[in-house]
């Protein structure tokens, strides 16, 4: 990414602009559940949010916070891949990265492991990771809902316990509303704990 002749190679090159948030949020949502969360972290961290768009995900390299909002399909994070592939290009290693995907599994500790070893790969492991609870609506499937469920239908439970897989049988059988703004506040912490570090420490020393 250029401004004017300068090519910007860190951090460091990138132009102060004091009404810039420190904080983007890029999301990718497919039914609406993780744009309700996206809406809520805004509103509560005022910061600047935009649609998952290779285009918007350039833009992460003026931010010092990025969270990534996505969803889980089976267990693969939608979006991730292309992350992973341009994470260097867009210098979020040297940024706080927040990755919050929705779904309807529960998020236990070694669910979220396991979506951890899956789906971060070597070099994107510095990213904190969030389950959010997300919402199934059985009423409003489409061909499109029905078919994903039959092609993944083998591959949806790994890395859930017993218990675990029973309980997310049910959801997808029954039905499901799991969002809430109390879920997402684990991310809105996690930005406002960096905030006041900076505050307290702007020299970064």
């Amino acid at each position: 990414m250029k401004f004017g002749k300068k090519t910007i190679r860190s951090s460091a090159d990138i132009p102060y602009d004091p009404e810039r948030s420190d904080t983007l949020i890029i999301y990718r949502s497919r039914k609406g559940s993780t744009l309700e969360y996206a809406k809520w972290i805004q509103e509560s961290l005022d910061c600047d949010i935009a649609p998952f768009d290779r285009k918007y995900l350039g833009y992460s390299i003026l931010y010092r916070n990025v969270i990534l909002l996505s969803w889980l399909r089976s267990s693969e994070i939608v979006g991730l891949k292309l992350i992973r592939q341009n994470h260097l290009r867009f210098l979020l290693p040297e940024k706080h990265v927040i990755l919050g995907v929705t779904g309807i599994a529960e998020p236990s500790k070694s669910y979220e492991k396991y979506i951890r070893e899956i789906n971060f790969g070597l070099g994107f492991d510095y990213a904190s990771l969030h389950l959010l609870p997300g919402r199934m609506d059985v009423d409003h499937q489409g061909a499109s809902d029905r078919f994903m469920i039959r092609a993944f239908e083998k591959s949806q439970y790994d890395g859930m316990t017993k218990q675990e897989a029973e309980v997310f049988r049910d959801r997808m059988t029954r039905g499901w509303d799991g969002v809430s703004r109390q879920a997402c506040l684990g991310i809105i912490q996690e930005i406002q704990s960096i905030r006041k570090e900076e505050k307290n420490d702007p020299d970064g020393e």
